[in-house]
């Protein structure tokens, strides 16, 4: 009976964090680090598809979704894998695309309702470093959703991106003519 009493408790709770709702940027996974490369290589690195494999961990594909050229509207198709949920597709729609201010915006519609907000700003006196920030929200205002993802992160935050001074470090590496070291 008191086993009863306690699952109804617990299925109520939850219930109630389904429904409550919450400001999704206060639980934004963000990542900034200053980098050895000059800006605009840095991001022609980070917005070639072919690349992304190789600084996002969850990422195991990241392709071209159309054939529109680079900018806002730009669909592109990502699989990741997520520990112990398996592989799963999300559309990404380029919504900001301001090499001005060096900003990068990805949205998604898929079950996270995913941002990912990209800013690489020169850093010093010289055009050699540049800081480059990475945030990621998950857009769902459930307040049960976000606790979950907050667990998530905190139990996998390595895995979501890899920037460091290794960035810079990156083999050389050919794509759409350009060289990076």
């Amino acid at each position: 009976m008191k086993r009863k009493k306690l699952f109804g408790y617990i299925v109520i709770v939850v219930a109630i964090l389904y429904y409550v709702e919450t400001d999704p940027s206060q639980f934004s996974a963000e990542k900034s680090s200053v980098i050895r490369v000059n800006r605009d290589d840095l991001l022609d690195f980070i917005l070639f598809p072919d690349t992304v494999e190789r600084w996002f961990r969850l990422v195991t594909h990241f392709r071209n979704a159309d054939a529109k050229s680079l900018s806002v509207g730009k669909l592109y198709q990502a699989i990741y894998s997520l520990p112990m949920l398996g592989s799963h597709v999300m559309m990404l729609n380029l919504t900001k695309y301001d090499m001005k201010h060096s900003q990068v915006v990805l949205e998604s519609k898929c079950f996270f309702k995913t941002l990912i907000e990209i800013t690489a700003v020169p850093f010093g006196t010289n055009d050699c470093f540049t800081n480059l920030t990475i945030k990621f929200t998950f857009r769902r205002p459930s307040v049960l959703f976000q606790a979950c993802q907050l667990s998530l992160s905190e139990w996998d935050s390595q895995s979501y991106v890899k920037i460091s001074e290794d960035f810079g470090s990156l083999p050389i590496k050919y794509y759409a003519g350009y060289v990076l070291r």
